[in-house]
């Protein structure tokens, strides 16, 4: 059995941007892009990205800083 958590996963990029008070996060890579097809969102939810960080890949920005649910309320 392979662990995954013991492989360093690509991250996926996102651009952070607010819209009516509500930050979102845009895919900006193609593995980004198939996380918000595979959710059938153009954004991700704090809950994709929560399950997404359990999968053990990290989301960040266009800055690298890591994207936890709690950016995106």
């Amino acid at each position: 059995m392979v662990n995954i958590h013991t492989y360093q996963l690509k991250p996926l990029r996102f651009e952070l941007k607010e819209a009516y008070g509500v930050v979102r996060a845009y895919p900006v890579d193609q593995e980004a892009f198939l996380f918000c097809r595979l959710t059938q969102t153009k954004t991700l939810t704090p809950w994709a990205i929560d399950e997404i960080a359990g999968l053990g890949y990290n989301c960040i920005d266009q800055r690298g800083n890591l994207i936890n649910s709690s950016d995106l309320c």
